[in-house]
């Protein structure tokens, strides 16, 4: 069995299907030309379902505080700060019963999120407990405890990696060159961890601050 790159089934224009798809499969197979993506049935790779599941409530929480934020600003209120989303007595300065309700509405969701954001922060406390791979990377400075998890379960084994390169290509780190013919033609990111480049930037920002 091998488990391939799905990426490279879409480098061609044209339609999509389920049987071009199989066929491009093929053809790439008889080729021997499949490029054969990582995969790990250790505790590490469970760890990403946990991890993927966090990072998908707190995108919808931004989401939801973007919302909340802009039915303030389109009833003329100001949105400050701090206890913003937390405090109750916000919601009494809406006028209209629908903007009240809409505005109530969004507070209960983004309340019922947090309790479950603290449910995972919870979690990956006693999974760093137990794990020593994961605690030791907790001493680099700006890797929190989610962090940690974060590179353990996008990582699973370090030793894949031929060289420090070959991650920093993985995390999104740098950009490959375009050249041709001894001449360059710019840069391309490569697709990779969005979840690895997100983690090492924002260590790198809470560092500098």
């Amino acid at each position: 069995l091998i488990v391939c790159d799905p990426g490279d089934l879409h480098t061609k224009k044209g339609r999509k299907t389920d049987f071009l798809d199989g066929q491009r499969l093929a053809k790439k197979l008889s080729q021997n030309d499949l490029k054969v993506v990582y995969h790990d049935d250790s505790f590490f790779y469970d760890l990403r379902r946990v991890v993927n599941s966090y990072r998908s409530l707190t995108w919808d929480m931004a989401a939801l505080k973007c919302r909340y934020r802009a039915l303030y600003r389109s009833v003329g209120l100001k949105s400050k700060t701090g206890t913003f989303y937390s405090d109750l007595s916000q919601l009494e300065k809406f006028e209209k019963p629908t903007d009240l309700q809409v505005g109530q509405s969004i507070f209960v969701q983004l309340s019922c999120l947090e309790n479950e954001k603290k449910n995972y922060k919870e979690y990956f406390e006693k999974i760093i407990k137990k794990e020593k791979k994961i605690k030791a990377l907790t001493t680099i400075p700006g890797i929190s405890t989610i962090r940690a998890c974060t590179i353990a379960a996008a990582v699973c084994s370090p030793e894949r990696f031929e060289n420090k390169y070959k991650f920093w290509s993985y995390s999104m780190l740098i950009r490959h060159k375009i050249q041709s013919g001894g001449k360059m033609y710019g840069s391309k990111k490569v697709r990779a961890r969005a979840d690895l480049k997100d983690v090492f930037m924002g260590a790198a920002e809470t560092v500098l601050k």
